[in-house]
């Protein structure tokens, strides 16, 4: 059943699925970063 509109707390399993994507961000992030460390040390 889900909750009204501006009900501001979540469920667990929605506080896990959003710390999931934060986390998979992050990970995309720095591998992002290191990709771009290497092209650039590739180029020198």
């Amino acid at each position: 059943m889900p909750r009204p509109l501006g009900s501001k707390n979540k469920t667990p399993q929605e506080l896990k699925t959003e710390a999931d994507i934060l986390k998979r961000k992050a990970e995309t992030k720095l591998l992002e970063q290191k990709l771009k460390k290497l092209q650039q040390e590739r180029r020198s």
